[in-house]
């Protein structure tokens, strides 16, 4: 099975490393203010690759419209962006075998995601926590309870 990355299915560590280069390329093109955070947002990429790459999860929270953005990255993790991220072919042939009739629309369909939650949109833990104990821990309970060793958390704020 090739490894994945946040930005899809790639073959080799060649192809990520001239991917990468492209990505932030057209970036900093776009958003030439950007160019002074290059280290830090690619350092941010490699987290999250190495945490896709081995079945980790990205958690990610913030509040008002930052919560609305984590809930659309998480969306975007969760299926393919920028490149397709096929099924693995042990799952494909597993799902052939088990429901042959649905099997090739479910395959064609289904998208190898990179496990993502945002917990703005655990909404009854949430206010729960906030209500019983302190809203201002409430994403840490969920971090807490959630999150495992090399999982990545992502906090947003505008």
């Amino acid at each position: 099975m090739r490894a994945r990355h946040v930005l899809g299915t790639l073959p080799d560590m060649a192809e990520t490393v001239r991917d990468r280069t492209q990505v932030f390329d057209e970036l900093f093109l776009r958003l030439p203010q950007l160019q002074a955070l290059a280290a830090p947002l690619e350092h941010a990429l490699l987290l999250l690759e190495r945490c896709a790459q081995s079945g980790h999860k990205v958690l990610l929270c913030g509040n008002g419209g930052s919560a609305a953005d984590a809930d659309h990255i998480a969306a975007e993790l969760m299926k393919s962006f920028y490149y397709r991220r096929p099924i693995d072919p042990a799952l494909a042939a597993a799902l052939q075998a088990q429901c042959p009739a649905a099997a090739p629309g479910l395959v064609a369909a289904l998208e190898a995601p990179v496990a993502a939650i945002a917990l703005g949109g655990q909404v009854a833990t949430l206010t729960a926590y906030a209500n019983d104990v302190d809203y201002r821990y409430a994403f840490a309970q969920q971090v807490y309870g959630l999150g495992r060793p090399g999982d990545v958390l992502v906090a947003l704020s505008t």
